[in-house]
């Protein structure tokens, strides 16, 4: 008797056991490796209506021409189709991919990210404001930062999940007592940025890989954002001329054009216009099938000790056989802008093609515009501002200064609309 009681506690016993080890072991499997994957958050706002399965099949594929653009608030950039990418890097058969031991971070990163694939091919340039209440599921309008209440900005408690994922992200609050406070023209936090590695699908992306050296409030400026490949960079001092603001440039660059885009930045910002220095954050992004053989994971490092070399300009034009023609890589449009937009410093964004050349004292003349129609612009509905696109033909040197040398080149069929 004495025996059977024995025998039937140990029978117990070892499947209370068992039990513990299956619970414990089922638990553990449902999260990501750190060691090759950079984990991903998969976050969906209020207005989101789309899929999560489907975000990272279609951003290779998004080719289009680098003539579309869009400019809206930083606020309004994700709030449309705030998805995230998923978790892992996965190939076209949907097999997760194993990340190469140099380019996984030294820490994972938890990134917030627009649906890549849902932004259309637009012609027309437009700012776009959404004065919307932030929610507590639109993680995307607190990484890009609405007006947040003062006791959510300041509380900093690590159980809200949209102030978490905005302090593993690229933006981060600046401090109120780090500025002077000064009278707004808009409801706005000021961000600062950091360079670190990030993943959108099958996508690495090097975020504010070369920073600009002038930093700007929320409300003092309207920031360029737009994308390219290292063949249009020669549009970047001229846009630059008229512009006079911020600009966020993201370029694409798998395999050997990496280093062809560094050389060509370095000479731009070491030997070209000082505003390229001052005023241009380039983000650079590839494919993970084309990976650059000699990035390391502190590439920027690498970066400030490296000299350009003002003696040799570098070619640019669409005459160059880059890494991506070689391949027949389709360009990644939605991703290319998606990176430039999120990185914005400033509330106002134009988000345009770096080909296409803005008129000088837009900024000015926007900003005037809002003060002019605060009580207007700060009701809830969104709202869109249009910029027309004109061509000149393509002997002519000088670019319209303001409409009435426009008009001019109009009248006389030097200049027309663009469609």
């Amino acid at each position: 008797m004495v025996a059977r009681h024995w025998l039937f506690r140990v029978s117990v016993a070892a499947n209370l056991f068992v039990l513990v080890y299956l619970a414990l072991y089922s638990t553990s499997s449902n999260y990501p490796s750190s060691a090759t994957t950079v984990e991903t958050s998969a976050v969906a706002t209020s207005s989101s209506n789309s899929n999560s399965n489907n975000n990272n099949n279609n951003d290779a594929g998004n080719v289009a021409p680098q003539s579309s653009s869009l400019v809206m608030t930083r606020e309004n950039l994700l709030s449309k189709s705030s998805v995230s990418d998923k978790e892992e890097t996965l190939d076209e058969n949907g097999v997760p991919v194993a990340v190469p031991e140099s380019m996984v971070p030294l820490q994972p990163q938890q990134i917030v990210v627009a649906d890549d694939a849902a932004e259309t091919d637009s012609n027309d340039n437009s700012i776009t404001n959404n004065n919307n209440n932030p929610s507590s599921n639109a993680v995307s309008d607190d990484l890009l930062l609405r007006h947040e209440d003062e006791n959510d900005r300041s509380s900093g408690n690590s159980n809200n999940n949209n102030k978490e994922m905005l302090n593993e992200s690229n933006a981060v609050i600046l401090d109120k007592g780090s500025k002077p406070e000064r009278e707004r023209i808009f409801p706005c936090d000021d961000l600062s940025s950091r360079n670190y590695f990030g993943q959108r699908g099958p996508f690495w992306v090097l975020y504010n890989y070369v920073k600009a050296s002038r930093q700007f409030a929320c409300d003092e400026s309207v920031t360029y954002t737009t994308h390219a490949d290292y063949t249009f960079l020669d549009n970047l001092v001229p846009l630059l001329d008229r512009w006079q603001g911020p600009v966020s440039l993201s370029l694409y660059c798998p395999g050997t054009d990496y280093d062809e885009t560094l050389t060509r930045i370095q000479y731009l910002r070491e030997c070209s216009s000082p505003l390229v220095k001052e005023l241009v954050t380039f983000h650079l992004f590839f494919d993970h099938k084309h990976i650059p053989k000699n990035l390391t994971k502190t590439p920027w490092k690498k970066w400030e000790k490296s000299p350009a070399n003002c003696s040799s300009e570098p070619k640019f034009g669409e005459k160059i056989v880059t890494f991506k023609k070689q391949k027949k890589l389709p360009y990644p449009v939605n991703v290319a802008r998606n990176v430039a937009r999120e990185m914005a410093q400033t509330h106002y964004v134009l988000a345009s093609d770096i080909e296409l050349y803005p008129n000088p004292n837009l900024i000015q003349n926007f900003l005037d515009m809002v003060r002019r129609n605060d009580t207007k612009l700060r009701r809830p509905n969104p709202k869109l501002f249009v910029l027309p696109i004109f061509e000149v033909e393509a002997n002519v040197t000088a670019l319209p200064y303001d409409k009435a040398e426009l008009q001019s080149m109009l009248d006389k069929s030097i200049a027309i609309p663009f469609h």
